[in-house]
């Protein structure tokens, strides 16, 4: 099967975000062309469209924007993919930015490695302004082997990097549950077909801003020990592989709380 569009890159936004254009940006600028965008918006709609018809009025026809009535951020990327014409589905965020020659690099690996389904790539923390924060990596798994191995008790895929056959997404299902980290529940379920294979390349093709609003904050850490050690929980009770267990206690606020600290001062 043939398809017209190479890629189509999928971005949710709940409401506005001051960096949303910068992000556009980065991905209008990238060196490869046969790409679409689907930006999925919960919230002010029209702040977006105005940007969209000011900023980028030129590039219109590579961007869908679409209202949603159902809220829910894996509602919004399980709408975006399932409309979506690409043979592959790139994911972005609307604070975020990615070099020039991300989706070509993604796309070549995909293209030339027909038994690997998910490919991400190192990510950099960057601030408000854009910087670097140097005193702040993400750790870094490259082979299937070692994403294999860490994902029942960490996310080794950088989600918002990823690449992904969409034929596999739509085979293996998507985003089950709007709750935190609902990409790494993905992940570990298809994990359990040893056929799908992970990939993260050594370059680092995705800079990921850090402030105070997002999802992830700390404030939300309660919340997000609930719903990531219940899936935990689920996975032990289907594999029996004590490593879920272990995430449980990993993903807890007090250990997170822990490591940060042995972090910053070892």
């Amino acid at each position: 099967m043939t398809h017209q569009i190479k890629v189509s890159v999928v971005m949710s936004c709940r409401g506005y975000d001051p960096f949303f254009a910068q992000s556009i940006h980065s991905l209008i600028n990238q060196s490869y062309s046969n790409f679409e965008i689907i930006i999925i918006i919960e919230n002010d709609y029209d702040i977006f469209k105005k940007i969209i018809d000011n900023e980028f009025h030129e590039f219109k026809n590579k961007i869908n924007l679409i209202k949603v009535d159902l809220p829910g951020f894996g509602f919004c990327l399980n709408f975006g993919i399932n409309i979506s014409r690409g043979e592959y589905i790139a994911r972005m965020d609307s604070d975020d930015l990615c070099s020039d020659n991300r989706l070509k690099l993604q796309i070549d690996f995909l293209d030339e490695n027909n038994d690997y389904s998910v490919v991400g790539s190192r990510a950099k923390p960057i601030d408000l302004n854009g910087e670097p924060i140097n005193n702040l990596n993400l750790k870094y798994y490259q082979s299937n082997d070692e994403i294999r191995n860490v994902l029942p008790y960490r996310n080794p895929l950088f989600h918002s990097s990823l690449m992904i056959r969409k034929s596999e997404f739509i085979k293996k299902g998507g985003y089950k549950f709007d709750f935190f980290a609902q990409d790494h529940e993905m992940f570990i379920r298809w994990s359990l077909d040893k056929k799908i294979k992970f990939y993260n390349l050594p370059e680092v093709l995705y800079y990921y801003r850090r402030h105070d609003a997002q999802e992830t904050n700390v404030l939300n850490s309660l919340r997000a020990y609930r719903d990531i050690s219940s899936y935990l929980f689920k996975f032990f009770m289907i594999t029996k592989n004590p490593k879920y267990l272990f995430g449980i206690v990993v993903v807890h606020p007090f250990s997170r709380f822990a490591l940060g600290l042995f972090r910053r001062f070892f």
